[in-house]
């Protein structure tokens, strides 16, 4: 059982399973490649990456419901809400990492290894030339209608040791 804090119903370990399952965090994307061959690798990517984010935003709308959260109602329930989503969606048996609330409620987030990043390595950046990660972050802030910035601090791919990035949630939209 995932619990939460301020006045979230708890998340059972079936409705992880069930939003997990409806929503996993690495999707096939060799349709990536066939775009890019027809209307070139800018329009595949930017296609990908937005439907990254409203798939993401629709994730975060079924955990809210999951939980009894019609509308978020204070920048920390929004910041329960981010941390739960990284907690149910980015984790698996492939995916490690920590997330740590930091003095004035900004989260930070670092994944040391990830089932997307390994895929995109694997394939040598082949079918996706970009990272869902941000649009997917964005898409969940989206659905929670809050202003944030999302920092991004170090990337593997730039040789880092972990993709690092911090969300610090301002105020409600």
């Amino acid at each position: 059982m995932v619990t939460t804090a301020l006045q979230m119903k708890p998340l059972s370990d079936q409705q992880r399973d069930d939003l997990r399952a409806r929503f996993p965090y690495q999707l096939p994307s060799q349709w990536v490649g066939r775009l890019a061959s027809q209307d070139g690798w800018q329009a595949a990517n930017t296609m990908y990456l937005n439907a990254e984010r409203k798939r993401a935003a629709s994730a975060m709308r079924h955990l809210m419901d999951a939980v009894g959260v019609d509308r978020v109602r204070s920048v920390d329930e929004a910041m329960d809400l981010v941390e739960l989503a990284f907690r149910v969606f980015a984790s698996s048996d492939d995916f490690s990492g920590s997330i740590q609330r930091q003095p004035g409620g900004a989260l930070h987030v670092e994944v040391e290894r990830c089932p997307v990043y390994q895929a995109l390595e694997t394939a040598n950046w082949q079918t996706v030339t970009a990272c869902p990660s941000w649009y997917r972050r964005r898409g969940w802030l989206d659905a929670l209608g809050v202003q944030a910035t999302d920092t991004l601090l170090g990337e593997k791919k730039w040789g880092d040791a972990a993709c690092a990035f911090e969300i610090d949630i301002k105020h409600l939209e």
